[in-house]
């Protein structure tokens, strides 16, 4: 392959990838309003990094046909080209690094300083390319037209491994906050395009620069940009396995954050009553209606009657307000199929890591029943969940002792002072169980009547 057509199928790739992703008609690729969340965004900074590098590869792609026919004619447009491929170029390292951050995790909670201090080398290249017209510390043109690295372009081509460093850093230091699978595409994808980068930086005639980085593009949208199974085929919100690799990421980053759960407590009834079609209807409806609530935040359905809200920089009010609003929604009617129904909502507001520290913890309490039947669309607090939560371990673990026969009965005599002799006993229950070790009878008999096991007992 000549070293033009490097270039030219940098361009093909680049381009491919961004009508794809600005096609694929996902929640993913809207771009967030305003800076910061565009900043914390990672399908935000992907785009960033494929029209980087589209751009960098025409601009080199131009230059290198109009170096052919150069003359005092074109050497306006070539000096342009030549600009504009350093403009884009050095913007394609930074959003690199910080599109790592956004995928572990590392870029949330961080304050603007950091964010000022990350950007300012990035800030410098972009002043030398801006200036260079006068400076000529990036390239030159000599007499007869000719291109010319300038004295200062070893210093953007480390700057840009600098980069490229800092992502290598946040990767192994954060690895443990993304799948496996997805750490090892990272990886691979890293060494290749700093490979391209120290080849074209020692060999500046090899232009393989931009091809290692354009199929590392391609190589992140087809591993880490491609969540069709993240999606939900029914309301099309995230789904549980997002859920978890988003809980995963902040968790293990040590973020403190806050989830608005919500739980359509009788949808059961409505799947009884109305047919499958009229039932998705009435999903979408609410996933929509929660959509519009949630704004820039994400959205999961993560069960059969099963939402979250997660807001990764949020504050008590912010998700006490959310809640208080999903509550006021639910006193109204819902519509699906043509006809008007209420639906009701048990709502919680659950505070990560004050509430719960472990993901494993988080999945247990988001699979726990938590509902107060009979009590309409209500809000539950973390105290009531943790309580839905032991008595179900408690049921459970009387269960399977009355399966093993784990059951003892002790006689307890009792002694009559008037016949001075016993004259009856109260039979005492003990279940041989680690989980129910040290617990009161009065415990976990209430927990059994009420579960219908004391007639096994």
């Amino acid at each position: 392959m000549s070293l033009e057509n490097y270039e030219g199928s940098a361009f093909v790739l680049s381009l491919l990838c961004l009508i794809y992703c600005l096609t694929a008609k996902r929640r993913q690729y809207r771009l967030p309003q305003g800076l910061k969340h565009m900043v914390l965004n990672q399908h935000c900074v992907f785009l960033v990094m494929l029209t980087c590098t589209l751009f960098s590869s025409l601009a080199s792609v131009g230059g290198q046909h109009l170096q052919a026919a150069a003359s005092e004619r074109v050497v306006f447009w070539q000096y342009l080209l030549h600009a504009a491929y350093f403009f884009f170029h050095t913007l394609l390292p930074v959003s690199f690094a910080l599109y790592i951050m956004d995928v572990n995790g590392a870029s949330i909670g961080r304050h603007r300083g950091f964010f000022l201090l990350f950007s300012l080398p990035f800030l410098l290249c972009e002043v030398l390319v801006l200036t260079n017209s006068l400076t000529g510390y990036v390239f030159y043109m000599d007499e007869q037209f000719l291109y010319h690295r300038g004295p200062l372009i070893l210093l953007i081509y480390a700057i840009g491994m600098g980069y490229l460093l800092l992502g290598f850093i946040f990767f192994f230091r954060y690895q443990r906050a993304i799948p496996r699978a997805d750490s090892l595409a990272i990886g691979v994808m890293m060494g290749l395009s700093a490979l391209g980068i120290v080849v074209q930086g020692i060999r500046s005639e090899l232009l393989v620069e931009l091809f290692g980085e354009s199929l590392t593009c391609l190589g992140m949208m087809v591993m880490l940009e491609e969540r069709s199974g993240h999606i939900d085929p029914v309301t099309g919100v995230l789904n549980r396995v997002a859920l978890v690799d988003a809980n995963r990421r902040l968790i293990e980053n040590g973020q403190s954050y806050r989830m608005v759960l919500v739980r359509l407590t009788d949808l059961a009834l409505f799947t009884r009553l109305f047919k499958g079609r009229e039932v998705e209807s009435l999903l979408m409806a609410v996933a929509s209606w929660l959509t519009s609530l949630a704004g820039e935040q994400d959205l999961f359905h993560y069960r059969d009657r099963d939402f979250a809200i997660l807001y990764s920089d949020g504050t008590d009010y912010e998700a006490g307000e959310a809640a208080d609003r999903i509550l006021e929604r639910f006193g109204q009617d819902w519509k699906s199929g043509g006809v008007s129904l209420q639906l009701e909502a048990a709502v919680c507001v659950l505070r990560v890591p004050e509430d719960v520290s472990t993901l494993d913890e988080l999945m247990e309490l988001l699979t726990s029943d938590y509902r107060r039947r009979g009590m309409g669309s209500h809000l539950v607090s973390f105290d009531e969940i943790s309580s839905f939560q032991r008595s179900r371990r408690i049921e459970q673990a009387l269960r399977e002792a009355v399966a093993d026969q784990r059951l003892r009965v002790w006689y307890q005599p009792i002694w009559s002072v008037e016949q001075r002799r016993t004259v009856a006993a109260e039979a005492l229950l003990n279940v041989d169980s680690e989980a129910l070790r040290g617990l009161s009878p009065e415990i976990y008999i209430p927990i059994a009547e009420r579960s219908g096991i004391i007639r096994e007992i």
